[in-house]
């Protein structure tokens, strides 16, 4: 009935890339924030932060899109959570840190890549 076809090594690293990097980012980011201080944006330990460098570093530029769309998710989803409502403000708010975690993620690769 179903057949398992072999995925090739390219595919099997667009799926991480594009499906396994965004979940963990998603998961371990919203866990992380239970750990936050009142009102829920600061905590002591990111692991998304860690896991975007160090797809970073082992998988290189094409993996800032995807660390872009989790961090935007996440951070609409924590936006939402806390005003039960989506504004321009949310989105707008969302959209630079996601942007700045891309940012964080490129340097932090790049260096990692350079160093090593």
């Amino acid at each position: 009935m179903f057949r398992v076809r072999h995925v090739s090594a390219a595919t099997g690293r667009l799926l991480l890339i594009y499906a396994a990097l965004p979940i963990s980012y998603i998961i371990t980011g919203r866990l992380g924030l239970f750990l936050a201080v009142s009102p829920g944006y600061a905590t002591a330990v990111f692991l998304p932060a860690g896991i975007a460098i160090a797809a970073m570093f082992m998988g290189g530029a094409a993996t800032l899109p995807a660390t872009f769309f989790a961090s935007l998710l996440l951070n609409i989803w924590i936006g939402y959570s806390l005003a039960h409502h989506l504004g321009l403000t949310c989105f707008i708010a969302a959209l630079v840190i996601a942007l700045a975690s891309m940012l964080q993620a490129a340097v932090g690769g790049a260096v990692l890549r350079r160093t090593i």
